[in-house]
């Protein structure tokens, strides 16, 4: 057998791996191939895919690397991005998805990571943008209208949000996701009853998501809904022990209905719980959290006016608002 046909047999077995789920077998077989051609760049870019699909994401990016320097071309730059923003790389990422969309300005998966790249540093009317080419392209894919949704109302156009998050739902009436985002914009929005309606259709849905009732149970308390309420985050506490939200949310109505001993254990819960996280770690809503857990038990009578203070000032260095 001839180099040549060596090296097709060890492509094509690496491709039927892949489909039996043998991702370590493929890579031995891309490793051959490459050995006897070391200038296929599309071996180097189906290399790096086996790789990132087992978390290796370093070693694709040098795959990704050699697979453009032999041939720079629109998918691999576009894998390439994928891959830096895996590694939290997103400036780096956005530049790989311009290069793939240069080459290729039909490029949907481009625009797509672009997009979300953009999100994760907080550009968030560039990731708009990016979400609009997208769209343009591909206007039937319900993820790009949730994840534009969330974009817009990370920005405070929540009714615009909402009707992404309708077109989402008119495609994909299973999105779960869609109905958990759109109920959050209408709860934000005040609109309660209609915020229970679609996180009462996210948890028929998927009932196993502590999250779903810990929102709904939110909206039960901007309606005077407690008892219900209390339900809800009982159901989360019992899906997630580890989760400090429905703690902190079940402390304020045991508070709101005189319960002071149950609302200080789970005040204290939830503070234990938050302050286990390393501060560079916390984001806004946990800082917020802590501003609330800790208020509230100052109100019951346990002194924590110093940490009130020390995360007040943790989100004006963090530059989250509070209220």
């Amino acid at each position: 057998m001839n180099t040549e046909n060596i090296i097709q047999l060890n492509l094509f077995n690496a491709s039927i791996k892949l489909m039996f789920g043998d991702t370590l077998g493929a890579i031995g077989n891309f490793d051959r191939a490459i050995e006897l051609n070391p200038n296929d760049c599309v071996a180097y870019n189906e290399r790096a895919l086996a790789k990132s699909s087992l978390d290796r994401i370093e070693e694709a990016i040098e795959d990704y690397d050699k697979s453009i320097r032999l041939s720079p071309h629109t998918i691999t730059f576009t894998n390439r991005g994928l891959a830096k923003s895996d590694l939290s790389n997103h400036q780096d990422a956005i530049d790989d998805f311009n290069q793939a969309i240069e080459l290729d300005s039909n490029n949907y998966d481009a625009y797509c990571g672009k997009a979300l790249a953009n999100h994760a540093l907080g550009h968030f009317e560039d990731a708009i943008a990016a979400f609009d080419m997208a769209i343009q392209l591909n206007p039937n894919d319900c993820v790009t209208y949730n994840d534009r949704g969330i974009t817009k109302s990370d920005l405070g156009r929540l009714e615009e949000a909402i009707a992404d998050f309708d077109k989402a739902i008119v495609l994909a009436p299973s999105e779960v996701l869609a109905y958990d985002n759109r109920g959050f914009a209408k709860s934000k929005l005040g609109k309660q009853e209609d915020a229970i309606a679609d996180f009462d259709k996210a948890i028929e849905l998927c009932p196993h998501d502590a999250s779903r009732y810990t929102l709904r149970g939110i909206a039960k308390c901007e309606l005077g809904e407690f008892d219900t309420a209390l339900g809800d985050f009982n159901n989360a506490i019992e899906l997630d022990e580890e989760g400090s939200h429905p703690y902190s949310f079940r402390a304020a109505v045991y508070e709101q209905q005189g319960n002071a001993e149950q609302a200080i254990q789970d005040y204290k819960i939830a503070l234990q719980k938050l302050e286990a996280i390393p501060q560079e770690d916390l984001h806004g809503e946990n800082v917020k959290h802590l501003i609330r857990i800790t208020e509230g038990l100052t109100r019951l009578g346990i002194d924590l006016s110093g940490k009130v203070e020390q995360y007040k000032a943790l989100a004006e260095d963090k530059g989250y608002e509070f209220e």
